[in-house]
C-alpha cells in the first residue's frame, strides 16, 4: 500500500510542478505583452510640419461666453431696434 501512495506521490509533485512552471510561463508572456505595449517608440514629427484638420459631417456653430450675457445683449439689441423703428 507505501508504494501505491509514493506513486500518487510523485505523479502529484510533477503535476504540481508542471502547473507551477506552467502558470510562471504565463505570468511571464502577460508580462512582456504589458511591457512592449507600453515600450511603444514615440513618433518623430518634422520641424516644418503642419497640422491638417479635415472635418467631416455637418459643422455645428456654437456660441461662446456667459449665457446670461447674450441674453441681456440681446434684450439691448432689440429695445434699439424698437426705439429706431418708433
Amino acid at each position: 500500500m507505501a508504494a501505491v501512495a509514493a506513486i500518487f506521490g510523485a505523479i502529484w509533485r510533477v503535476l504540481d510542478g508542471l502547473r507551477r512552471f506552467l502558470h510562471l510561463l504565463l505570468l511571464l508572456i502577460i508580462f512582456g505583452i504589458v511591457i512592449g505595449a507600453l515600450r511603444g517608440s514615440i513618433p518623430s514629427i518634422p520641424s516644418r510640419a503642419a497640422l491638417v484638420i479635415a472635418p467631416q459631417g455637418e459643422l455645428v456653430e456654437q456660441f461662446s461666453g456667459d449665457p446670461v450675457e447674450r441674453a441681456l445683449e440681446r434684450t439691448q439689441d432689440r429695445r434699439q431696434e424698437r426705439a429706431r423703428l418708433a
